[in-house]
């Protein structure tokens, strides 16, 4: 689809990870979609998005599998429709874990967007605004991210030990609709500019 859009030209879209890797160009910024859970190792694919980018580069992780207990993983894998017929690598992990292996790769959680966050309109594909509560803490979280971002990485963090003990739907921080990252130096790896 985006290959279609001329206002979309200067998009780079990879379907062949080779191809990715022999490309020399550093990105600003790298946009996955509800893939990262079908990696096998997620310190590695972390560690090479890292390496794809620029010095201040970001990537931003939209919509992942997230399960907190080992029974949400079982039942999430039993309904799903591909991964048991077919045999495809489908795992969901808990949020805590994307963080700890992309953060442990050189990378520092700088945002987080919460679940209901504009009634879902990223993590669910939502098209209606919601209803006033969902439109006002979406007002806000809006002059959160663009003010002070690090007040929804703390608020991630603070409802992190908590989140096994929260029903799914209490869980807005540490159950997001998206991850945004920035790559870190690496003392004694990354070469100076």
């Amino acid at each position: 689809y985006l290959r279609s859009r001329p206002d979309a030209a200067r998009i780079r879209i990879f379907d062949d990870l080779t191809a990715w890797h022999r490309d020399a160009i550093p990105y600003d910024l790298v946009l996955t979609r509800n893939c990262v859970h079908h990696f096998r190792g997620l310190g590695p694919i972390a560690a090479a998005v890292r390496e794809k980018l620029a010095p201040a580069g970001r990537w931003l992780m939209l919509r992942e599998w997230y399960a907190e207990r080992p029974l949400e993983v079982y039942e999430l894998l039993r309904e799903h429709p591909y991964a048991f017929k077919y045999g495809l690598y489908e795992f969901p992990h808990s949020v805590a874990r994307y963080v700890d292996a992309v953060e442990g790769v050189g990378f520092a959680l700088a945002a987080v967007v919460p679940a209901h966050y504009a009634n879902g309109a990223l993590g669910d594909c939502a098209t209606t605004a919601g209803g006033w509560p969902i439109r006002a803490a979406t007002g806000l979280l809006d002059q959160a991210l663009v003010r002070a971002p690090w007040l929804t990485v703390l608020a991630h963090r603070l409802e992190r030990p908590f989140r096994r003990l929260l029903p799914a739907r209490l869980r807005f921080f540490s159950r997001p609709q998206a991850l945004f990252f920035r790559r870190v130096p690496v003392p004694g790896w990354d070469q100076a500019p």
